[in-house]
């Protein structure tokens, strides 16, 4: 154990300096992944990490895991593991609030659509209410009443309404409580202040070990979505059974490894030979890489979650549309208004009204909003 801790620890030279933390402090923390990682892969996915430490699953907390693997294959290494986990449990309130935020706002602008936000919202919330309460919320969050929500207004609204993230801030006390606890995770919270307290430690791993590149999250999920899983598998009275791993989608080349049963996939591509059936590539570089896919079951999971990414990308679009027709419909309204209404003042009143070039109208209303 101790020759794949000190492997599991190269990524993490770097981090590990620039905060000051002594390698043999993770040792418990490495002892705990291999506790979950039973096949010593090296990686653990999201149905181990929340079965295992008894955390209860829910939408948000699916998603800060997403946030925690950068590799963009739904898994996580030891490296992933540490530093996702050390972000999340060293989170001050307001940092907390912060990555609430930022799990939306994909390009870091600043700014969260109205439809992203009514889904952090409800993933954050867990128990489903009417959509008048998400509408409601949303009038009030949107100070300026331009469809976005800026991180000053959703900061501003948390400190009103505190309970609105209370099940995040719940996530953060049981990963710290079930995850060995509270007095390990207060010797890193000192060491992020110290060092780095308005550092996001993700993106600063991922800084660190590629010549200070910034993470690019949305780049990172379109080529997740690009991959599916699945499980290796057998009929009925072959459990336990291994297949082989073919360099070729072709049975009668010579295998070239073998693959357990129950072991999870990645699948690359798909590939349908009329003789030879249905084969997958499970490999993304290098040396091809096949198994028959009679032997796998597909997990759905991430399908289901790529088609939802891809639903809410057509809904926020047509949203962009609707609110770039109705600015251009304003727009075309004022500037013919311009040509139409001229401003004058009322000579009793000293009020100002405006009146119609064409029809000889008058109002005391603005023509131009």
């Amino acid at each position: 154990m101790r020759d794949r801790f000190n492997e599991a620890l190269v990524p993490l030279r770097k981090f590990n300096g620039r905060l000051g933390i002594d390698p043999e402090d993770l040792w418990p923390l490495y002892k705990k992944f291999e506790s979950v990682d039973r096949d010593h892969s090296g990686e653990i996915n999201i149905d181990e990490f929340f079965d295992h430490f008894g955390l209860e699953w829910s939408r948000f907390a699916e998603r800060a895991f997403m946030v925690m693997e950068v590799s963009g294959d739904h898994k996580l290494c030891f490296a992933e593991f540490t530093v996702g986990l050390m972000n999340y449990c060293t989170c001050s309130n307001d940092g907390i609030v912060r990555l609430a935020f930022d799990l939306f706002d994909d390009d870091h602008s600043g700014r969260i659509d109205r439809l992203e936000m009514k889904k952090l919202l409800k993933m954050v919330q867990g128990k489903r209410k009417p959509e008048s309460y998400y509408d409601e919320i949303m009038r009030k969050m949107d100070k300026d009443r331009d469809g976005d929500v800026t991180w000053e207004e959703f900061k501003d609204f948390n400190k009103k309404m505190a309970s609105l993230l209370q099940p995040a801030f719940f996530l953060q006390r049981d990963m710290r409580k079930k995850i060995m606890g509270g007095k390990f995770w207060d010797k890193f919270t000192k060491a992020r202040k110290l060092k780095c307290p308005k550092q996001d430690l993700i993106s600063l791993q991922h800084s660190l070990n590629n010549d200070g590149e910034k993470l690019d999250r949305k780049e990172l999920k379109k080529k997740a979505a690009k991959r599916s899983h699945g499980v290796i598998e057998w009929e009925k009275g072959r459990h336990g059974k291994s297949i082989n791993v073919y360099p070729a989608p072709d049975k009668t080349t010579k295998p070239v490894g073998k693959q357990k049963f129950k072991a999870q996939i990645e699948i690359f591509e798909k590939q349908h030979e009329n003789k030879g059936g249905s084969w997958y590539r499970i490999n993304e570089k290098g040396d091809e890489r096949w198994v028959e896919a009679k032997y796998v079951t597909i997990d759905k999971f991430w399908e289901k979650k790529a088609a939802e990414q891809a639903k809410m990308d057509v809904n926020r679009q047509k949203e962009k549309d609707a609110k770039e027709k109705k600015a251009k419909e304003k727009a075309d309204r004022i500037e013919k208004a311009r040509k139409e209404w001229m401003e004058a003042t009322d000579k009793k009143s000293g009020q100002k009204y405006w009146y119609n070039v064409e029809t000889s109208e008058t109002t005391w209303e603005s023509p131009f909003k």
